[in-house]
């Protein structure tokens, strides 16, 4: 796998590893995205933010050339820099925001029908799809059996009530709460969960100024 997650020179040589084309949608939370593993390129895959490495010098008085923040690739997605110099991707009309690079046919595919498994699992439910994020990441070659089904790690963002959630029956324990405990609690466990969403996706969308106050009182609140 090279540095910008998508197939390395044998899988796009011999082609995508054969699967289903079954997605399995695996629930997950921001803080279990890698963002800041200090890890080599050979152990990057699409589940890590793929961040460029410089393998020379740079001679003096170099300037570097300057990084569109947000640039359009094709096929409605907008590649998007992070403020400390990541990539990731944004689908606006979908609301699809991912580390894995869709340039990628395969992983454009896989992208595709993990969107289709999450619409199906809607099953009449009713979004604000202009308050969602829905974020999916993995590795699109990892752990796939010839004819078996790929899993996709993912969860939805909700901006206006600053949450995340699932559209499957989640275990309080799969989400560091323990069983029994009241709704509030939950609720206290998930917010900060939204926030790093917001804190490792940070430059698709706008906030209200209620947003960022709200934020700057829960911080000051822990710095007492």
């Amino acid at each position: 796998m090279n540095i910008h997650g998508d197939l390395d020179s044998n899988a796009r040589q011999n082609g995508p590893p054969p699967y289903s084309g079954e997605v399995n949608l695996v629930i997950a939370l921001p803080s279990h995205i890698p963002r800041y593993l200090n890890i080599g390129p050979t152990q990057l895959n699409a589940n890590t933010f793929p961040t460029p490495i410089v393998h020379s010098v740079i001679p003096p008085a170099t300037v570097l050339p300057t990084i569109s923040v947000h640039d359009d690739v094709g096929g409605g997605w907008r590649r998007i820099v992070h403020p400390e110099g990541d990539t990731y991707y944004h689908h606006p009309e979908k609301r699809i925001t991912t580390p894995i690079d869709p340039c990628n046919q395969t992983n454009k595919e896989l992208l595709d029908r993990a969107f289709s498994a999450f619409l199906q699992k809607l099953r009449g439910e009713i979004l604000k799809w202009h308050n969602i994020d829905v974020v999916f990441y993995c590795d699109p070659t990892a752990g796939t059996q010839p004819g078996g089904p790929i899993s996709v790690n993912y969860y939805a963002a909700d901006y206006e009530n600053r949450q995340i959630f699932w559209l499957d029956t989640v275990n309080p324990s799969d989400v560091g709460v323990l069983p029994g405990k009241p709704l509030s609690v939950l609720k206290s466990a998930l917010t900060p969960e939204f926030w790093t969403h917001v804190d490792y996706f940070p430059g698709h969308t706008d906030f209200l100024e209620e947003a960022a106050n709200e934020l700057i009182g829960a911080l000051s609140q822990g710095a007492i």
